[in-house]
């Protein structure tokens, strides 16, 4: 069987489905009796002892048939021996979907705790990144708290928020989530803050589509204006204008310095850590959420930030420190302004 998981992780459609929730997926097609035995019949079985067409064609046409549980080793071996039922299942979009959603109903009833979970960091320090690798590797959906759910009967993993405190992350569960769950679990994750506020800056220029001052973006713009958490300004905390340096400096005063209540399950991730020691890092993740899944090594290398043809290399850690000469006015008012968070987060000055 290994070269056939070879031949699966090679064709394997980037960010939709781990090998790993696909071998488990492939298990939940039939329970029935009646259509396990209509599979096993010369009626669906090809002259080779594998599904042809027609016998795809039909389990196709019944959405019953994808929500069942393949118990039968026997016949699960026969599917997977055979590379063109291993294509049907790959290409075929509806199938995708129904099997992704078959596995994330099982992953979810093992968890233990209410989804979703949220990710908590200050814009541009990776959040992208980490779901993107997240959803991929536990074929449950990640996404935007800021982003309409698509669909309510889809379970989701995670919700990313840049909240600036625990209170405006209530506020913005109270006024985007109809449910309006309580945090189980919140992922916490910060980025040098340097590399930070240069992405931030370029962020805000492709969006705004005009050129910003970079001695006058960290301490003279508008948070709620350069990040577009709050496009209707219908928030009912932090109403008072605040600068870009202002809304850094409270979050990492609130998520990472005060105290947070005893019943929030919290955990510290550094973008660094996750860019250098990618299968370490992202295994605590999976640990922490519960999640049995690993890393999805190519997953990794997705390029997740798409907005701006700049030349500049994004995800690298520590990356300021080759681009000094270029944004030399933005970095020296965030060494000058943030040098008190730069150092309460571990970095050098």
């Amino acid at each position: 069987m290994q070269h056939l998981k070879r031949m699966l992780k090679n064709i394997l459609v980037r960010g939709i489905l781990s090998y790993e929730v696909l071998f488990q997926a492939l298990q939940v097609l039939l329970l029935d009796d009646r259509v396990y035995g209509k599979v096993l019949s010369d009626d669906l079985l090809g002259k080779r002892g594998v599904l042809d067409n027609r016998a795809w064609q039909k389990i196709l046409a019944d959405d019953c048939l994808l929500d069942k549980i393949l118990a039968d080793d026997r016949l699960l071996d026969r599917i997977l021996a055979d590379d063109r039922s291993i294509r049907r299942i790959l290409l075929d979009h509806r199938l995708r979907s129904k099997l992704r959603f078959v596995n994330a109903r099982k992953e979810i009833a093992g968890l233990g705790y209410a989804l979703p979970t949220f990710l908590v960091s200050f814009p541009r320090s990776g959040s992208n990144f980490l779901q993107t690798v997240l959803q991929g590797a536990s074929g449950l959906r990640c996404q935007s708290i800021y982003a309409p759910l698509l669909n309510d009967s889809e379970p989701v993993l995670s919700l990313k928020s840049h909240a600036v405190s625990l209170e405006y992350l209530f506020d913005e569960i109270h006024r985007f989530i109809s449910k309006e769950p309580r945090p189980s679990k919140i992922v916490l994750l910060y980025r040098d803050p340097r590399d930070v506020m240069i992405s931030f800056y370029e962020y805000t220029q492709a969006q705004k589509n005009t050129q910003i001052s970079q001695s006058e973006f960290l301490n003279n713009y508008d948070y709620f204006l350069a990040a577009p958490i709050d496009r209707e300004c219908r928030r009912k905390v932090e109403y008072a204008p605040i600068s870009v340096g202002q809304a850094y400096k409270k979050h990492v005063r609130r998520w990472f310095v005060e105290p947070l209540p005893d019943h929030l399950d919290c955990l510290v991730v550094k973008y660094e850590d996750l860019v250098q020691e990618p299968q370490q890092e992202f295994q605590r993740i999976f640990d922490f959420l519960g999640l049995k899944c690993s890393l999805v090594e190519q997953i990794v290398d997705v390029q997740v930030s798409q907005y701006s043809s700049e030349p500049r290399q994004r995800g690298q850690a520590y990356g300021w420190k080759d681009n000094f000469p270029r944004y030399k006015a933005l970095l020296e008012e965030v060494n000058l302004a943030l040098r008190d968070e730069i150092i309460v987060l571990g970095y050098q000055p």
